[in-house]
């Protein structure tokens, strides 16, 4: 993972170019995400991976959780990390380690993902802080004083761009009474 030209080899070898893929459209995702009921569906969060599951349209008893952000250059965007099967009282589950090798688990008694991956399920309305794993408000306004407003923007996820769209409109006319606007994106990993 450290050295370029290998990680350059593995992206081109037939192993990593035949994964499966899902076309990643975070904002179509963000917003199904934010209004499931699923108790599986949802984004999931550990150091290395972001991963998005998501149910099957066509077969409801299968699940696909995708990679939304890795920090190793092995694994990109849409990349399958793990499908879920529900049979009567457990879970086949099918995990790609991280050299893409293929681990099979059947889960009874746990929640499948939690339990694959060693991660934390976090909602569309909250973004984890890298600074100290604390799930925050996507958004916080707050007047400083007669003169500073200070905005905080966790995220930049496309789920929320009507959220978004209601909370500039309500503070907009505060901030142009104040002549100063800090505006904090830190932890901000990004998104639309």
């Amino acid at each position: 993972e450290k050295k370029q030209a290998d990680v350059a080899k593995f992206k081109n070898s037939e192993r990593f170019r035949s994964h499966p893929r899902i076309a990643y459209d975070s904002i179509r995702i963000w917003s199904r995400l934010s209004n499931t009921s699923d108790s599986l569906e949802g984004i999931y969060e550990n150091d290395v991976y972001q991963i998005a599951v998501l149910r099957n349209e066509f077969n409801q008893n299968t699940w696909a959780g995708f990679i939304t952000k890795s920090n190793t250059p092995l694994w990109e965007q849409g990349q399958i990390k793990i499908e879920i099967e529900k049979s009567d009282r457990s879970y086949s589950v099918k995990l790609y380690l991280r050299n893409y090798d293929l681990n099979i688990l059947n889960i009874t008694d746990r929640h499948p993902v939690l339990h694959a991956l060693s991660i934390q399920k976090i909602t569309p309305n909250q973004v984890k802080s890298s600074a100290n794993n604390v799930p925050r408000p996507w958004l916080d306004y707050q007047e400083l004083n007669d003169s500073v407003t200070y905005l905080r923007i966790g995220t930049f996820n496309g789920g929320l761009l009507s959220k978004f769209d209601s909370a500039y409109q309500s503070i907009i006319p505060d901030i142009t009474r104040h002549r100063y606007l800090i505006v904090d994106i830190r932890d901000n990993g990004g998104g639309s």
